[in-house]
């Protein structure tokens, strides 16, 4: 890393943002935020929604220096009614990164997009590769799409190289208490066995967070260009995961099954495109992942009273 680098990261105040930033200053890099959120970091950081046609002027000159970008400003989960989700969701993904692409300057090197496993949706066969079609089923990943084709098209117009990462199921310190596994380790606190919604069989492929910005600097040091899977190519189920909690938790109960209208869908990705692209390759196991965030939660009070 000898040449300038100047990192701007959208959505830096998030789970994976956070721990990019973290990332970058551990290695020297020069970075800059854009968040609406305050950013725990002392780089320059621009409190701005992207999305707002107002923040136009301030966003183009903020993003001046910038030699790379990692773009992980999303929407957390909203209304579940469809009609009513996607035009936020869409303000926020496509318009918004309409927005950041006219920002940055024409010299910039690199672009990485957070894209999502949702693409796939319900998949045809395991593991995911990059070549088998995308099934949205939600309004996040309609707008995924939506936002990597856009992503293509000012790459090819442009002559930038830019690569929309998909993300396998990320987790790590910082989850929320809500996400599928935030609330089996917060029950598992309290001393309670975790919870796991239908029959436990769908396996889903587990990515630690750190990994995950490793996978995001890999890419934008390699230049690499097109969609690419990020996970750990190995697939766990509910159960698995539900008894592997209780373990670590000091828990000797086994999980409960609560019935779900709606089976889930196994997902495992193929993730030898980007492996042979950078290198890279996953370094914290689940056990390992999981005890962190196991220890994070507890830090923050997790498993008090409900």
């Amino acid at each position: 890393m000898s040449a300038r680098l100047v990192v701007l990261v959208t959505g830096a105040s998030g789970r994976i943002g956070r721990s990019l930033v973290r990332l970058l200053a551990g290695l020297g890099v020069e970075r800059r935020c854009v968040d609406v959120a305050l950013v725990p970091d002392d780089s320059p950081c621009l409190h701005c929604d992207i999305a707002d046609a107002s923040s136009a002027s301030a966003l183009l000159d903020f993003c001046k220096p910038v030699t790379h970008v990692v773009h992980l400003a999303s929407r957390a989960a909203g209304p579940k009614d469809p009609a009513q989700a996607y035009g936020p969701q869409f303000r926020l993904e496509v318009l918004g990164t309409l927005n950041l692409l006219r920002a940055l300057p024409p010299d910039v090197r690199h672009v990485a997009y957070a894209s999502s496993m949702t693409v796939y949706g319900a998949p045809e066969r395991l593991p995911v590769a990059e070549d088998q079609p995308l099934r949205p089923e939600c309004v996040c990943a309609l707008c995924k799409i939506a936002v990597e084709q856009h992503l293509e098209e000012y790459s090819r117009a442009r002559g930038v190289p830019a690569c929309a990462l998909r993300l396998s199921s990320v987790y790590g310190p910082g989850a929320s208490r809500g996400s599928a596994i935030g609330a089996m380790i917060e029950r598992a606190l309290r001393g309670e066995p975790p919870e796991v919604h239908g029959d436990g069989s769908a396996r889903r492929d587990y990515l630690y967070v750190d990994d995950a910005c490793r996978a995001f600097l890999a890419a934008a040091l390699h230049g690499v260009r097109g969609a690419l899977n990020v996970g750990t190519g190995v697939g766990t189920s509910a159960a698995e995961l539900a008894g592997l909690i209780a373990r670590l938790a000091g828990l000797d109960r086994p999980p409960v099954f609560v019935p779900r209208e709606r089976g889930s869908a196994s997902l495992v990705f193929d993730i030898r495109r980007l492996a042979g692209a950078t290198r890279f390759s996953p370094r914290v196991s689940l056990e390992d992942g999981l005890s962190r965030t196991l220890a994070d939660l507890r830090g923050r009070g997790a498993g008090g009273s409900p």
